[in-house]
């Protein structure tokens, strides 16, 4: 089945909300395969790490009330060859481990509309999948990925941008079947964010992060447990990737990263970042 190009729309939520392209900075923007070009697929795009062979990012445009039901098939993992397949990993990374095949833009997500099987079957190149834990993949992630699906009310749509967290001591793994000397970094962490218009036709922006193991010693191993949910300020999903997001959703997100009065009068710790065992624990907005 060919690939598609109509992927990730600015305009997907509307001319009067119009989100841009996630722009990449510092060292991340170095390590972009292709000087950070942007691969198009059916309701997603991605920019690829040509030192990971992961994605930097996956930005896609759902819309819930569109959804339509397409089974899985056979799992159609592939290559996609404007990519390049020296620049995906492939399944002889995930045989006989705890590693799943993690999609970043989730298939379930993605299969509306028209394309519906497109999408699917696009869901399934080696470029949108990373190495994730079958207890983070199945448990928390999953739960957390339900939970915005259904905080989105009002239309439907909603933008979903996902990516790896990636340290310089992130633990290292070879496949089974991979050469001698191989280093394939697994992610520290996941990040998640969506945006979306509410039933005031405001825009709102939420932002997640999630540790998948623990040997890390840095500041987020002081405050994120692994395989915990947290809510934190989308300039955190910035300062921990080196991407940054259009302004109006920084605006548009309810957590504080840096102090201020009102901060220091409420008593509220910056970087704000809450843990979210549950929907109804989602900070959509605050009135402080």
């Amino acid at each position: 089945m060919p690939t598609t190009t109509k992927g990730y729309d600015p305009l997907f939520l509307g001319t009067d909300h119009q989100i841009d392209f996630p722009t990449l900075t510092g060292k991340v923007k170095e390590h972009a395969l292709k000087g950070g070009e942007i691969f198009d697929f059916t309701h997603f795009s991605l920019v690829m790490n040509k030192e990971t062979k992961f994605a930097l990012y996956s930005i896609a445009i759902v819309d819930k009330y569109k959804h339509r039901n397409i089974e899985r098939g056979n799992n159609d993992w592939h290559y996609d060859e404007r990519i390049g397949k020296n620049n995906q990993v492939g399944d002889e990374l995930y045989e006989q481990n705890d590693w799943d095949r993690g999609h970043l833009t989730r298939r379930y997500d993605i299969c509306w509309g028209d394309q519906a099987e497109q999408a699917n079957y696009d869901s399934f190149c080696w470029a949108n999948i990373t190495l994730q834990h079958h207890d983070f993949n199945t448990g928390i992630w999953n739960d957390l990925e339900n939970w915005l699906l259904d905080y989105v009310e009002d239309g439907g749509e909603m933008i979903v941008t996902t990516g790896p967290v990636h340290k310089d001591n992130d633990s290292e793994y070879c496949g089974v079947h991979q050469p001698s000397g191989c280093k394939i970094k697994v992610p520290y962490g996941f990040w998640k964010s969506i945006t979306f218009v509410d039933q005031n036709q405001s825009l709102r922006t939420l932002a997640f992060i999630i540790r998948q193991y623990k040997n890390a010693h840095d500041n987020l191993a002081t405050r994120f447990k692994p395989l915990k949910t947290y809510q934190v300020p989308l300039t955190t999903i910035t300062r921990e990737t080196e991407i940054e997001f259009d302004k109006k959703q920084y605006d548009t997100n309810p957590l504080f990263f840096f102090a201020n009065p009102t901060t220091a009068e409420k008593d509220i710790q910056t970087p704000e970042a809450y843990l979210i065992e549950n929907k109804t624990d989602i900070i959509l907005d605050r009135n402080i």
